[in-house]
């Protein structure tokens, strides 16, 4: 009695659809950041630290799907998860090899293995099998065959027809060639033993076996394997460095709410490109003065979009911190916050031709006068505003702020995102007109933006 209820609650399980959650896409997919013309700055690793970009079935190509069947599971449409037939021969097999040789694996039991990652044994293959018979019932033939698509190794850490066509031929799965459609079919066999980046011989010689049997199951013609075969396979070499290192790392550290797959940024990656030689090169006569290092954003003024970001110089450079985003750090930004204190100054009723004194200044602060300098250690006496900001001149900068004061200026400057400006006015005290505050160049060069929109 206990034998029979045992069987019937086993029979009863098999028609019980596995979870769907389990079979989601997000496993797979690996983050992929592109520039705005669609050039990959960096792909990040998956859940399998590998790489993995889903494909709907349909963008697949048919050749692809074909051949694939043909080599992995002939009775893909007919079997009910478990082909009992590749199961006998296998078993077969086995046994006059006196060891583990064929599993028989139909399509589904190898999706079952690639998402739940069981060990090699006896009870974890009956296992594959019960969950094969379970997901039939969860899955299409169709959805079934697209989680294999996306989920089947193809070395190289490569996760699906996608990541691998890409990487191997440098096209889309939906792009690939009979030929190029056999040899990717021919690689989840034995993906480690046939890694085309070792030598391809292995992988071209697996390919025309493959190719044959599509020939011999009737899925190609005479003409159509011979042209195939006669085909050369191009294999791409990989791309050894990634672009826009300090923007790639911005998008991946948004975390969960960037949705993995394929984030399209505003950078112009031959115009990053450009401004990190023009970086460098300016760098090469700064060395004597010690400079090492710079950042630099190009915005659109119009739409706001960051054309171009350069965190550092080079971002592998350890001994200068290249690591550091010098776009986002907070430095002090000297002279280049006085545009705004002046702007502010003539919206309460200066001008350009407001005269202010250049002269020698000491103004009491709670901890004790403040003395501002020019840079060039001289005074000038009275001066235009037009003239002081040009030359950017210190005293009158500070004359300008005793009249606008420096709390209405620290709000102004909020107003504009400098979002870390969050001390009391004291705090600053007069220096804040000559950049004491620590800012970002990213919130300043939005600032200046909004002056060259007129102030929106």
């Amino acid at each position: 009695m206990f034998a029979a209820c045992a069987a019937l609650a086993v029979a009863v399980s098999v028609v019980v659809p596995l979870p769907r959650d389990d079979f989601a896409r997000w496993s797979v997919q690996s983050l992929r950041v592109i520039d705005r013309h669609g050039i990959v700055l960096r792909e990040f690793p998956n859940d399998q630290e590998g790489r993995g970009q889903w494909k709907e079935i349909a963008a697949i190509a048919p050749a692809l799907r074909v051949a694939t069947i043909a080599v992995e599971d002939r009775r893909f449409a007919l079997h009910p998860g478990v082909d009992p037939i590749a199961v006998a021969r296998a078993c077969w097999e086995d046994l006059r090899a006196m060891r583990f040789r064929s599993g028989g694996s139909t399509l589904t039991q190898q999706v079952v293995r690639n998402v739940y990652h069981r060990p090699r044994t006896v009870a974890a293959k009956i296992l594959e099998m019960w969950d094969a018979l379970r997901l039939e019932r969860t899955l299409t033939k169709e959805q079934i065959l697209e989680q294999y698509l996306n989920r089947a190794p193809y070395g190289n850490q490569l996760f699906g027809v996608e990541a691998a066509s890409r990487w191997y031929f440098g096209k889309p799965a939906s792009d690939v060639s009979l030929a190029e459609a056999a040899f990717l079919a021919a690689l989840p066999n034995a993906p480690t033993v046939l890694n085309p980046r070792r030598g391809p011989a292995g992988a071209l010689a697996r390919q025309k076996a493959v190719l044959r049997r599509l020939l011999d199951q009737g899925k190609i013609a005479a003409d159509e394997y011979a042209r195939a075969v006669a085909q050369p396979v191009q294999i791409i070499p990989p791309e050894s460095r990634f672009r826009a290192p300090h923007v790639a790392t911005m998008v991946e550290a948004m975390g969960d709410s960037v949705v993995r797959g394929t984030v399209r940024t505003t950078i112009d990656e031959p115009l990053q490109e450009e401004v990190q030689w023009i970086m460098r090169g300016h760098l090469k006569h700064l060395l004597a003065r010690n400079v090492h290092n710079a950042a630099a954003i190009v915005l659109e003024n119009r739409t706001g979009e960051i054309r171009a970001l350069v965190g550092s110089a080079d971002f592998f450079d350890s001994t200068h911190n290249g690591q550091v985003n010098g776009a986002t750090a907070r430095r002090q930004p000297g002279s280049s916050i006085k545009p705004f204190m002046y702007t502010l100054a003539m919206e309460q009723g200066l001008t350009p031709a407001t005269l202010l004194a250049d002269i020698p200044t000491a103004i009491p602060e709670h901890h004790g006068d403040y003395v501002p300098e020019n840079y060039d250690r001289r005074f000038h006496g009275p001066v235009r505003i037009r003239t002081a900001l040009a030359c950017s001149y210190n005293v009158p900068a500070v004359r300008a702020l005793q009249v606008i004061g420096k709390t209405v200026f620290l709000e102004k400057l909020r107003d504009l995102a400098f979002t870390g400006l969050d001390e009391d006015p004291e705090f600053y005290g007069y220096g804040l007109t000559l950049g004491n505050a620590d800012v970002s160049l990213m919130e300043l060069a939005t600032a200046y933006m909004a002056l060259a929109n007129g102030g929106m």
